[in-house]
């Protein structure tokens, strides 16, 4: 007779397939490990509960166990040769019951809710987590969207996070622990647009600091880890299309550009330099006869078309496999979206007892935009104890924007109208290389990364017609510029952390429990160089050819050789201080302990201790020209010591209360240490930097409470408090005409503020509503920052980017015939968008130039997903619908509109397959 748990002689095999599911909502369970006791036989189930696994002839125990699910085993299975052998089962919540041991068989997958539930719950930070099984639900298309729905987070520009009201600058990212270079040339915060969902396994959140963190966030550290290999074999595709309503066949304003090269993101060749423009400016003024031939040597195109936009597209796939000890898994995707804004902006003049509107201008900008995305993750184990790591990611964002302003200019009192093309490629390369170890008396795991990332302005045209005077093509307000923006930056990352247990006599307590000691290097080098060219091409010496269409002026014939004849002149105008180059390196080493305080009977009244200090060497070389044109080195060196504590108490095994203090820090980015201008017309502003900005230091103190008292279900109630020495804020300022943001110190500010969350089954309330599960957070701050004005006073107001409160809320409804429905709200408080400059009226000491104040708006989305056979296959279909209430962003100055616009709704459909 065959015993259970030991395989039977015969060389021919059966398989055991069946479905997990919660025992109370009948739901299936993804990532449940399945162990075949006595033998090293494991797996785990799918995204639909299923599991499947082959095995020689004879009779088995099974062990079915999930985190936060009791523990469930089956007896005396029977395999036969051929034969498929089904084995359903039901795991219990733990609830009330707590589970002494959860294990976790193989590599550990966090794509599920309960996975990042259990990870958060035992976390020694302060942390919010999204897993990619609440991505794929909702309509979110990229790591800024889904991390927007975590607790206490804005998504500005649908880029860039701001967390518990602070602005950007107080967060950062890494992917996979490694950090990334920046695509935007104006912040080194990274854009998380450019990490598409459909290669997400988890996003985190991480509020409090520890040493083995980067010390530059005090906001939140976003943690984004990729998928990686798969288990056994699979593969997916998936197509999408999708519908604006501000833009999807509409009129839509584009021009004659790379053709189908612009489809894929490839169009910045066609509108590259051309090969005839000399290296420098002087080169190019030097000699008139050569400024003609390479004026001639541009396309000359100009003029808008418009075409009816088509519906958005989308194509993504993934496969994978494990062989042996080897895995390895291709993702890719390709997208286009066509946006529209109805634009309007104004400035508005403070010089008498009221302000006033000045130089309002309504404008469409429309905006294509091509996505290619690639990512390759492989990985190798030579031992339980040995396992090393590869993933490259390599994105390509490319957008070709229109924009046609009209309006009023007030200093001249004439009616303007601006053309503005701009084409934009973001590209972002990351490799990175991670090895982790198990040796008798240490664990290590090293990592090491590289990043490239590169933006591309190539021919963006500015034109400006005064219709005043008969829509005459002048050179005001940057008409006739053609301008050729770059910007490379690259990152390396290498890390090493150590880890020693070693046994701990805890007080009053017989047994022995461990304390955990870790420490490590670490050192990134980024380098940065970004430069503008400007070139004009001059008309107002040819009134006769002025009221000619824009392409018709610029012909060849039009290029005047003669000086003393009348003709279109042209001249570079770049300037000194349009390029620079800067290096930093951040040297850093920490030391940790995690020390088990108490232990009471059955895992109660635990209290753990997490401290330590990091030390980061800091140097930052930067080259860039001042006002005069002539080279201005600069050079900074800081060495800072980052401590941080963190008290975890445990009254019982669903229960965590958390006490936390750091000191961490915020720098300067590159670019807002260089006095370069990016020229823009009418009254949108331009940005420049300051030499003489100086790092943020700031204290950080976080007191949670913690609830999970049933699988996905929890209550978070939290306080926090920031003291933050010389922050940096945007501040605005009027050069002539002109609003320029600029970035500026304060001299000090405090933020408090309190966090609630619950995710409760609704079932809990009424037998009814149990397919219904709802998720809400809130955040509440109060902020006070201290300015000094020139006159050497002292005034107050909210910090600069501190939204007064948030709120997210999420309604789920779950059935396993009709499918899954996600319903999403979003809304933030009025916050400041740019700070008033230190200038104040004698008398009333208040200031001259009030600040720019974002509003409060709201946001509604909507997912529906389900299952269905087509062709007697399961396809996934998915329909999405974003900014259902198209609510407008509003920016206000002394209470009258200084810019607002709309973005449209968007619904989505997509189909999906996996084989």
């Amino acid at each position: 007779m065959e015993s259970a748990g030991q395989p039977a002689a015969q060389e021919a095999k059966g398989t055991i397939t069946g479905v997990i599911r919660d025992a109370r909502s009948r739901l299936p369970i993804i990532e449940a490990g399945i162990e075949v006791v006595g033998t090293n036989r494991k797996t785990q189930s799918d995204l639909d509960g299923q599991y499947r696994i082959e095995l020689p002839a004879g009779a088995y125990e099974l062990r079915f166990f999930a985190p936060l699910y009791q523990g469930k085993r089956v007896q005396n299975v029977r395999v036969r040769p051929g034969e498929v052998t089904n084995v359903d089962a039901l795991l219990v919540p733990e609830g009330e019951a707590a589970v002494d041991v959860v294990e976790v068989i193989g590599r550990a997958d966090r794509a599920s809710t309960t996975a990042q539930l259990l990870l958060r719950q035992e976390a020694s930070v302060v942390t919010e987590n999204i897993s990619a099984q609440e991505i794929q639900a909702g309509p979110d298309s990229d790591a800024g969207e889904a991390v927007q729905r975590l607790p206490a987070v804005v998504l500005k520009d649908d880029r860039y996070v701001n967390v518990r009201g602070l602005n950007e600058r107080y967060s950062t990212a890494r992917l996979d622990g490694s950090r990334l270079p920046s695509t935007d040339p104006e912040r080194r915060v990274v854009p998380l647009d450019v990490f598409p969902a459909e290669f997400l396994q988890s996003v985190s959140l991480v509020k409090t600091f520890l040493p083995d963190l980067p010390g530059d966030f005090s906001g939140g550290l976003v943690d984004i880890a990729l998928k990686p290999y798969p288990e056994e074999r699979s593969a997916s595709l998936s197509l999408s299309s999708g519908v604006n309503t501000n833009a999807t066949f509409q009129t839509f304003s584009t021009y004659r550009a790379a053709g189908p090269a612009d489809y894929f993101g490839f169009g910045a060749h066609f509108r590259r330099l051309p090969d005839a423009v000399p290296a420098t400016a002087q080169e190019v003024n030097r000699d008139p006869q050569r400024a003609v031939a390479v004026a001639r040597s541009f396309d000359n195109i100009w003029d808008v078309s418009r075409i009816s936009a088509p519906p958005d597209l989308g194509l993504n796939f993934s496969a994978g496999n494990r062989w042996g000890n080897f895995g390895l898994s291709l993702a890719g995707l390709y997208k286009t979206e066509y946006k529209r804004q109805n634009l309007f902006t104004s400035n508005i003049l403070f010089a008498g007892e009221q302000p006033e509107f000045a130089d309002q201008f309504s404008s469409r900008v429309n905006t294509f935009e091509a996505r290619l995305a690639g990512l390759v993750s492989a990985g190798y184990e030579f031992s339980a104890n040995h396992q090393l790591t590869a993933r490259a990611l390599y994105h390509r964002n490319a957008t070709d924007q229109v924009r046609t302003s009209v309006g009023t200019e007030d200093s001249t009192g004439q009616e303007l109208a601006f053309t503005k093309f701009l084409y934009t490629v973001d590209q972002l390369a990351f490799e990175q290389l991670v090895g982790r170890h198990r040796l008798p008396w240490i664990e290590v795991e090293w990592r090491t990364a590289f990043g490239y990332t590169e933006q591309k302005q190539p021919d963006g045209r500015l034109q400006t017609r005064n219709l005043s005077e008969g829509n005459i093509f002048v050179n005001n307000n940057f008409g006739g510029r053609r301008l050729f923006g770059s910007l490379r930056e690259r990152v390396t990352d290498s890390s090493v952390d150590l880890k020693r247990e070693l046994p701990w006599a805890l007080p009053m307590v017989p047994t022995t429990r461990t304390v955990r000691v870790r420490l490590g290097p670490s050192y990134l080098y980024r380098t940065r160089k970004q430069g503008l060219r400007q070139f004009l091409f001059d008309v107002k010496d040819v009134p006769d050819l002025q009221p000619l269409p824009t392409e018709q002026i610029f012909a060849p014939e039009n290029f005047s050789l003669d000086p003393s004849r009348p003709g279109v002149r042209f001249r570079e105008e770049s300037k000194p201080r349009d390029f620079f180059e800067a290096a930093e390196e951040v040297l850093a080493g920490y030391t940790t302990l995690e020390v088990p305080l108490y232990e009471g009977s059955d895992d109660r009244h635990r209290v753990d201790l997490n401290g330590g200090v990091r030390l980061e060497y800091w140097h930052l070389q930067e080259e860039f020209a001042n006002a005069a044109g002539k080279r201005s080195p600069l050079r900074r060196t800081t060495l800072d010591p980052l401590p941080a504590v963190s008290i975890v108490y445990r009254p019982a095994q669903q229960w965590n209360v958390r006490l936390a203090w750091s000191e961490t820090l915020a720098r300067p980015d590159l670019r807002e240490l260089s006095p370069t201008q990016y020229p823009e017309q009418g009254s949108l502003e331009t940005k420049a930097g300051d030499p003489e900005l100086q790092s943020v230091s700031i204290q950080n103190y976080d007191l949670r409470l913690e609830w999970f008292f049933a699988p996905l279900e929890l209550l978070s109630a939290g306080l926090f408090y920031k003291e933050l020495d010389q922050p940096i804020e945007q501040v605005i300022f009027y050069e002539g005409a002109n609003r320029v943001f600029k970035p500026r110190n304060a001299q000090s500010a405090t933020v408090l503020g309190a966090e609630l969350e619950t995710r409760v089954r609704l079932g809990r309330a009424w037998s009814a509503l149990e397919p219904f599960f709802f998720s809400v957070n809130v955040t509440w701050a109060d902020s006070e920052t201290q300015i000094r004005q020139d006159s050497g006073t002292v005034r107050t107001r909210a910090l600069q980017g501190q939204a007064p409160f948030i709120v997210n809320a999420a309604l789920d409804y779950e059935n396993s015939r009709w499918g899954n429905l996600r319903l999403l709200y979003n809304t933030s408080g009025r916050k400041v968008e740019a700070a008033g400059p230190p200038d104040e009226d004698p008398v009333t000491k208040r200031p001259l130039i009030p600040e720019v104040f974002a509003e409060r708006r709201d946001q509604l989305d909507l997912a529906y997903s389900r299952t269905v056979e087509i062709f007697a296959r399961p396809i996934k279909f998915k329909l999405s619908a974003e900014n259902l209430l198209n609510d407008q962003f509003i920016f206000t100055q002394a209470d009258l509109a200084q810019k607002r616009f709309t973005t449209g709704t968007r619904v989505a459909l997509s189909l999906g397959y996996t084989f």
